[in-house]
């Protein structure tokens, strides 16, 4: 299943939903999106809960979202749910040590609320 990437409103957060799996052929939109999103000072959460493969090219642009918000003072969560379909997502991103990196919730009603206490 080849991946996407859209946008949705909840609120006041803009919810980036990744769906199938994410590879270098979609970290640009991935990219492009957060960027617009973090300059026009938008909340963002990172909804990984419909993904099931990311490489090295998605992990990088969730990082650069990250500290784009830090330093846009936007706040920025990702969403990541333990589940049977996220289970190679959760693996990499325990690997590379990615939830060091960024914050990284497995409830998406929490990530709403961290994202706005920011």
């Amino acid at each position: 299943m080849s991946g996407l990437v859209s946008t949705a409103m909840e609120g006041d957060v803009a919810v980036v939903r990744l769906t199938g799996e994410q590879d270098l052929s979609l970290s640009h939109d991935l990219t492009d999106t957060l960027g617009r999103l973090i300059e026009s000072s938008r909340d963002v959460v990172v909804d990984l809960g419909g993904t099931t493969f990311v490489d090295s090219s998605i992990l990088r642009s969730l990082v650069e979202g990250a500290r784009w918000a830090d330093d846009a003072s936007v706040g920025y969560v990702v969403y990541l749910p333990e589940t049977e379909g996220t289970f190679a997502v959760r693996r990499v991103v325990e690997l590379t040590g990615l939830e060091d990196a960024i914050p990284i919730v497995d409830n998406r009603a929490m990530a709403l609320e961290v994202v706005r206490e920011r």
